[in-house]
């Protein structure tokens, strides 16, 4: 995600299974970008006014997570 241009990741701050990713320079909300890629299978939500947060739950295979990365740079790049 962090290759796409219309997003912004602070890479040092994910510790987690968590992703903040910052949408301004995409100048739609997260909350756009969340019907965005609702549309396409790929649940996220809402993270501050200006992010989406992508969590990787323990359930979900690399295949997955693959395939939403990939769904996601269709719709943004």
């Amino acid at each position: 995600l962090s290759t796409i241009k219309a997003f912004d990741i602070d890479l040092e701050s994910v510790q987690t299974n968590i992703v903040l990713v910052d949408v301004t320079k995409s100048g739609k909300t997260p909350q756009e970008e969340i019907s965005l890629v609702k549309d396409q299978g790929i649940l996220i939500s809402a993270g501050t006014f200006t992010k989406f947060r992508a969590l990787m739950h323990l359930d979900v295979s690399m295949e997955q997570v693959k395939f939403a990365v990939e769904k996601i740079k269709q719709i943004f790049n």
